[in-house]
């Protein structure tokens, strides 16, 4: 349940514990605290949402309250009102190059926010990956500063084999201690001078498709490997270098790893002869080789 005032500009919560009854009609009681600097005015019952034990709920909105007779407003007197959310000053965050191909990678963030009157009270925000069907969170404690000008840092986890490509900073959101809140998207920061891109992309990836395209490069070079663009090899490194080239870093890895297998494939195939098959591996080395050297 939340309060919030007719402006929209804070909000609070209370929540009930049961003080009697039983399960099939129970009694509950809570409370919830204003601050000196909470806006005076009319507030409002946002909402009131009630849970049984298999996950049920059910929410009355205030017009559905009031419908139903129950009071939903609230008249708060307390001068001076901090109506006015913190200002976000400075944020970063390192690294900005991420792989998570190898295990999960951890993301550091610093900001510095500042307030008028109550004190800022909490930085967080969100991340969000190039297609947008994976987010990441994260939640930042002051470490330094006071209430009108304070330091936070925190950090993000984003687990193995989190989508490749460019991530970006979702929002950051700062809140001061009377419940006024600030959302800055991307393009807000953007235009703050902040940084808003997170590359998580396989080290090396570029180097490997390098020594690949220099291996077949010098077979054919030197005459022990023929120029034929039908030969599925050279079509399968120039798919493999389309997909690095279109920022399809997670295409290109996949094509990469299965590199040994395909070459396999092909001499059993015989559209590779063995010694042009075994010489490229040779000279380009196995996967899990180059991906070891690049580590």
């Amino acid at each position: 349940m939340e309060r919030r005032t007719v402006e929209f500009s804070q909000h609070g919560n209370f929540f009930m514990q049961q003080i009697s009854g039983d399960l099939l009609q129970a009694v509950f009681q809570g409370s919830t605290e204003f601050s000196e600097l909470s806006e005076p005015g009319v507030w409002l019952i946002e909402n009131v949402i009630a849970g049984d034990m298999t996950g049920n709920e059910q929410i009355w909105s205030t017009q559905a309250l009031a419908t139903r007779g129950f009071p939903t407003e609230l008249n708060v007197v307390a001068p001076p009102a901090d109506t006015t959310p913190p200002v976000l000053v400075a944020f970063d965050f390192d690294p900005k190059e991420i792989d998570t191909t190898q295990g999960p990678a951890t993301v550091h963030f610093t900001a510095t926010a500042t307030d008028d009157l109550s004190g800022v009270e909490s930085v967080r925000g969100g991340l969000v990956s190039a297609s947008g069907s994976q987010h990441g969170h994260f939640f930042m404690r002051q470490v330094s500063g006071d209430p009108l000008r304070a330091v936070f840092e925190g950090t993000a986890e984003l687990p193995q084999f989190s989508e490749l490509g460019v991530w970006q900073i979702e929002n950051v959101i700062a809140g001061d201690q009377a419940g006024n809140e600030r959302f800055w998207l991307p393009e807000d920061l953007v235009a703050l001078g902040f940084p808003t891109s997170l590359n998580n992309a396989p080290q090396g990836v570029e180097a490997k498709i390098n020594i690949l395209e220099d291996a077949i490069r010098s077979l054919v070079n030197c005459g022990a490997l023929e120029l034929n663009k039908a030969n599925p090899l050279f079509a399968f490194v120039r798919s493999t270098r389309r997909a690095f080239d279109q920022g399809n870093l997670h295409g290109a890895l996949i094509h990469l790893q299965s590199f040994d297998r395909k070459v396999r494939h092909w001499i059993d195939k015989q559209i590779l002869s063995a010694s042009d098959g075994e010489q490229l591996l040779d000279m380009a080395g196995t996967v899990a080789d180059m991906l070891l050297e690049a580590e």
